[in-house]
């Protein structure tokens, strides 16, 4: 009964072998491409030898990135400058929060929690956004990575209508600043567009790292580019009235809903009738049933444009 006891009292004593510290915390955050310092001292009570291994643990997925044989005399310490680098060929999707294990025989300790983050975050000064056709989209704005540091990478622009780009562009993010400075063509048409601003970075082998992103809706604005005279009938019997309306149109041909001004004059030049009524509204002027035969013509102004 007296060796049983003393055997199990063998048993459940645990034997301190080797002492592993960290030298230096871990920062909250982290973003993907960043070094990780992950500086130890190994102590030992006893002779030791064994393989010192640090695994990188995130959501139940462990990666290990550090190992190397270890080998010490009773109260030697040995230091380890191992480090981790967060690239996607070392890491792989491993993201959110983590933290590091380092194990040496039957010891082991782990760092504090940390977050590996991959995203950018966009800040844009919107002065305007109402745009005329032949006008700059021009933006200014900076792109922070979630550890604080400024992105150094790319900015695509797509301005789309439905599932079609209508405007692309790609510039670059240096030291965290960029600006975008791109034209409206010429006809495109009026309305409300969906702006897509993609921020990224890239790796030595082009994968994207770290990505940010921001929506925003534009209004290409209706510019008033031409003014069409329309006669209900351009030959018109003394009695009857003359029927007139004035069109006007944009850059793409679409109507424009505005005023106008309209002038009647005679074959002589002189005015019959001048007054303003709303584009595509017929204007009805009485002929006199006695009206001699003659050439009149018909004077529209709107917008800056006139037409006759």
């Amino acid at each position: 009964m007296m060796l049983s006891i003393f055997l199990l009292t063998l048993i459940t004593v645990p034997l301190a072998s080797a002492e592993i510290i960290f030298m230096q915390q871990t920062k909250e955050v982290y973003s993907l491409g960043d070094l990780v310092p992950v500086p130890a001292t190994i102590k030992s009570a006893i002779d030791l030898s064994g393989v010192l291994s640090m695994d990188l643990l995130c959501n139940g997925r462990t990666i290990n990135f550090y190992r190397n044989g270890i080998s010490l005399e009773v109260g030697e310490e040995k230091k380890i400058d191992a480090s981790l680098v967060l690239t996607r060929n070392i890491i792989g999707e491993s993201k959110g929060i983590c933290k590091i294990k380092a194990i040496l025989g039957g010891e082991f300790i782990l760092t504090e929690d940390f977050k590996i983050s991959d995203l950018i975050t966009l800040n844009i000064d919107f002065e305007k956004l109402e745009f005329k056709p032949g006008e700059y989209l021009f933006f200014e704005g900076n792109a922070l990575k979630e550890n604080g540091q400024d992105a150094s990478g790319f900015i695509m622009l797509n301005v789309e209508e439905g599932n079609s780009s209508k405007i692309a562009q790609l510039g670059t993010i240096n030291n965290g600043f960029f600006t975008i400075n791109v034209s409206v063509p010429e006809g495109m048409k009026a309305g409300t567009y969906l702006m897509n601003l993609d921020a990224y970075e890239e790796d030595n082998t082009k994968t994207k790292t770290n990505i940010g992103f921001m929506d925003q809706n534009i209004i290409i604005k209706q510019v008033p580019t031409s003014l069409e005279v329309i006669f209900e009938n351009p030959e018109v019997e003394p009695g009857n009235n003359l029927k007139v309306k004035i069109v006007l149109h944009d850059q793409t041909g679409e109507k424009i809903n505005s005023s106008s001004f309209i002038t009647i004059k005679d074959n002589n030049e002189k005015i019959l009738e001048q007054t303003e009524i709303g584009t595509d509204e017929f204007l009805e002027f009485p002929i006199l049933y006695n009206q001699e035969p003659g050439d009149w013509s018909v004077v529209a102004a709107s917008n800056k444009l006139i037409s006759e």
